[in-house]
């Protein structure tokens, strides 16, 4: 009789293929999820920089390319980000897609431009969109990092949210500016690196008054 609790050679070797491929499959994963983290991170730092990779390859490769190369980095930010499945990505896809395959098909220098008036336009509407729902954009940012809020900041990051997507506007005008009335250079400047700036200089301005929103509301709830 075979001792209780043993399993048995036939088993075990049936066993142990499965055993070996759960290293390999583990292994396989991580490689995964690395490859998707370093692409992800490829295409975020040209999907930032992209004002400059027109501005410095548009007379070798042309409009067109550049068009289908902006149309694809799109899509891939929104598919390896799993965002494909919300509305607000497949209207910034269908609009911002449009552009690029006009300006492909027309191999348009002028329309290509605009793709950051669409890109900023298409961000501010995620802001406002959110707005209608339950939680605000910068409330699902915001519980990532924690779970729990008072009332009163969800109204702050409500009001933040609407400010976000003002900004955005204004700034889709500013690029619309640029592109119908300024130069390429000009154009890069501002896209590739002044409105990045700006936005930079808002989250500070925003941080810095943040905090002293939180002490203030914190000493009212003290003397009450």
């Amino acid at each position: 009789m075979k001792a209780l609790g043993k399993p048995s050679v036939e088993t075990s070797l049936k066993a142990s293929p499965r055993s070996a491929a759960k290293p390999v499959v583990s292994h396989l994963a991580r490689s995964l999820l690395r490859t998707k983290a370093v692409v992800l991170a490829v295409v975020g730092i040209v999907t930032v920089g992209y004002p400059f990779v027109v501005y410095g390859t548009l007379q070798e490769f042309g409009p067109s390319i550049l068009s289908v190369a902006l149309l694809l980095l799109l899509v891939a930010r929104v598919v390896l980000r799993g965002e494909y499945h919300q509305p607000e990505q497949r209207l910034q896809l269908i609009l911002v897609g449009s552009l690029c395959l006009v300006a492909a098909l027309f191999a348009s220098q002028a329309l290509l431009q605009y793709y950051p008036v669409l890109m900023s336009l298409s961000f501010a509407m995620f802001f406002l969109f959110s707005l209608r729902g339950e939680q605000s954009l910068v409330e699902r940012f915001a519980r990532i990092f924690r779970s729990e809020f008072q009332p009163y900041q969800i109204r702050y990051m409500r009001r933040l949210s609407a400010l976000w997507a003002c900004l955005l506007i204004l700034n889709a005008g500013a690029a619309a500016y640029t592109a119908c009335c300024t130069n390429l250079a000009t154009w890069t400047l501002y896209n590739g690196a002044v409105a990045y700036g700006i936005f930079a200089t808002v989250m500070v301005l925003e941080y810095v008054f943040r905090q002293f929103y939180e002490r203030r509301y914190q000493a009212r709830l003290k003397t009450n």
